[in-house]
């Protein structure tokens, strides 16, 4: 087995960092660096000593995946800080700073300043500066309270004067995230200024979505808003509609007479957040004419748009405890109405005997985990009869609640969620059985515990699983058997095994969907066990048909989930292979629910979006047919997907 192959097993199986130190000395760079990132995936405070020092090796590369994996691993601020002090290679203080966004506290805001200050010039582009932004901004979205001092407002605003476009970028972005309520005068005018002169889309709307914070500054809001909202960019009318939300702007009712779906979308939610607006003269008729359609033709019309405006109205009024004020939700729970609408609804239901029926019995998936999220929300532990659901996703929802209140008289149940053969094939039952494995684990696992004498039925239930082909479901349930002290280390598991060689030939896919052809090259090089997945799961046509579930406008639009309500998975999942690639439009990321959790659901980025930069793996990027994508609704269709191999093409069917 050659290197690149057996480091790709260690991180596979997340084996210990001792087994990569053959590597980390090894005379070739590539493979010292191959090691560095291997150790940032396996994201364990053992990575640290040898990442501390693969931050000083000789080569540039090595240098920048440790710098990258150190970003990756809790703890790691203080060797960040010292390798700022001595490195001098742009591109591998770009990485430092980028790793302190996501690891650093209170004393990297001064760092970052620093490097915000790098200079352009035509053989040096400010990679450091860039990186140092987002950073700052990610510091703010982390909370970090010295990221929202004054000094760093003005120096990011500094910025929006550099020549080069994406430092501008970075700093707007920066500054939309930093969540700002109060700016000076001359902060207000810079700004202003900048989001009239600036040619870069991108910029003006995260500068756009920057005001939305501030406070008591009507006026001034009240004139950058409605140029915004009638900006020749679709993504800055969304973002005028994001941050007129924010700000309380009247002036949003202005994006239902768009012509971008996107917009109209994004305006009816904004209608519906603001008060003051006359919400049934603006919305009640987008409500009539999606529930409105019958059943069996809204199932035809997947993807219709009066059905996702009407589905927008209903959620965003629900959040606003204002549907209920418009009409009574009861009478959009009818059979005869569209199942979005049935679901929407059911989430502004409040009688809890209604909600519960509803989780237990309706034919629709989205409709019964919409009225089982309402049960846990609204009423807490009457929802917990719920566990006995036939639906995986359903039980999932309440064994969650009882993690944060632990139940003793429930052990019997979340033991049966483990021990119940037929509904553990289900779809999502795998999150079932990791997540009941969690609720147990909580009330054996205390001092003193909350039961001390498990159910009889569990140990047997604990061995069926250990060897469980989902790696969430084996960590639960191992962490689970050593609070109750059953032998583990007999127990063998085999995990999937990956042929680089096979792999390397894939080259991209062919998405047939219903708004057109979309081209996607994928990257073997930087996620083989992602790529390798995805290619199995299209040629095999498990996405065929199924729906684009989530479209969130000019944020991301995703796909892959065989229930259609953002829940399923194929059954197993994948280990997350985090690498050094940047969320730009068009990237396409593998969706989690938490570490080492990816299965089959994908998305694909709209716009810029720096902070998912590190957090989910990127497994390819769109080269054609973005245009297309833009255009997508929830309930959109793949109807096949092709992978191109080197020297081959294979179709889904």
């Amino acid at each position: 087995m050659d290197d690149e192959q057996q480091m790709l097993r260690i991180e596979a199986q997340r084996l210990h960092p001792k087994t990569l130190a053959p590597y980390l000395k090894h005379d070739d760079p590539q493979t010292r660096a191959r090691a560095a990132r291997a150790l940032g995936r396996l994201r364990t405070a053992g990575s640290l000593s040898p990442l501390g020092r693969l931050i000083y090796d000789t080569a540039p590369a090595v240098r920048e995946e440790a710098a990258f994996a150190l970003g990756q691993t809790f703890g790691s601020e203080r060797d960040l800080l010292l390798a700022w002090e001595e490195e001098t290679e742009p591109t591998v203080k770009a990485r430092i700073c980028e790793a302190l966004g996501k690891q650093g506290t209170d004393q990297a805001v001064s760092v970052l300043l620093t490097s915000l200050q790098q200079q352009t010039t035509f053989l040096r582009p400010p990679l450091e500066a860039e990186a140092a932004a987002i950073a700052l901004g990610r510091l703010s979205t982390r909370d970090v309270a010295a990221a929202r001092q004054a000094l760093v407002v003005d120096a990011l605003i500094r910025q929006l004067s550099r020549h080069d476009v994406r430092t501008r970028r970075a700093a707007a972005f920066a500054l939309a995230r930093g969540r700002h309520q109060q700016l000076t005068k001359h902060q207000k005018e810079a700004i202003s200024k900048r989001i009239a002169r600036e040619g870069d889309p991108d910029t003006r709307a995260f500068l756009v979505k920057s005001i939305g914070s501030v406070m008591g500054e009507e006026e001034w809001i009240d004139e950058l808003l409605s140029e915004a909202i009638v900006d020749p960019d679709a993504g800055v009318r969304i973002a005028a509609l994001r941050a007129g939300t924010k700000a309380g702007w009247s002036g949003v009712e202005i994006g239902l007479e768009d012509l971008h779906i996107g917009v109209k979308r994004e305006a009816v939610r904004s209608v519906a957040t603001v008060s003051g607006l006359n919400h049934r003269a603006l919305l009640l008729p987008y409500i009539t004419a999606g529930a409105n359609m019958e059943a069996e033709e809204a199932f035809r019309a997947t993807g219709d748009p009066r059905l996702i405006l009407a589905e927008d109205a209903i959620v965003a009024l629900d959040s606003q405890e204002r549907l209920s004020l418009l009409m009574e939700p009861n009478e959009l729970l009818q059979k005869d109405r569209p199942d979005r609408i049935r679901a929407a609804a059911a989430r502004g239901q409040r009688d809890s005997a209604t909600l519960a029926a509803i989780a237990l019995n309706d034919p629709s998936g989205s409709t019964r985990v919409a009225a089982a999220d309402g049960m846990v929300t609204h009423y807490g532990s009457e929802a917990l009869p719920l566990l006995e659901a036939r639906d995986p996703v359903v039980a999932t929802i309440v064994a969650e609640w009882l993690i944060e209140n632990p139940d003793p008289s429930k052990e019997s149940k979340l033991v049966q969620l483990l021990a119940e053969p037929n509904r553990n094939k289900l779809s999502g039952a795998a999150d079932m059985m990791a997540v009941a494995a969690q609720a147990l684990t909580v009330l054996y696992d205390g001092a003193p515990p909350i039961i001390r004498k498990p159910d009889p039925r569990l140990n047997e239930a604990l061995k069926t699983h250990l060897s469980h082909p989902n790696r969430q479901v084996r960590q639960s349930i191992g962490v689970l058997a050593a609070v109750v002290g059953l032998e583990t280390s007999a127990v063998v598991v085999k995990d999937a095994s990956y042929d680089l060689a096979s792999i390397r030939d894939i080259q991209g896919a062919r998405l047939l969907t219903s708004r057109g052809e979309v081209i996607m090259d994928l990257l073997p090089e930087h996620a083989p066990i992602t790529v390798d997945n995805f290619a199995k799961l299209a040629e095999s046509g498990y996405f065929d048909g199924l729906s684009l579930h989530r479209a969130i406008p000019d944020f991301v639009v995703q796909g892959g989930d065989p229930r259609g309500d953002g829940t399923g998975g194929p059954g197993w999942a994948i280990p997350d292979e985090i690498n050094l690639l940047a969320y730009e439009e068009g990237a396409v990321g593998m969706a989690l629910s938490g570490p080492d959790t990816g299965g089959s659901q994908w998305f694909v980025t709209l716009g810029p979006q720096p902070h998912l930069n590190g957090e989910y793996t990127i497994f390819g990027r769109i080269i054609e047919g973005l245009p297309s994508l833009h255009e997508i609704i929830p309930g959109d269709k793949i109807y096949s997907i092709t992978i191109e191999r080197r020297g081959q093409n294979t179709h889904s069917d």
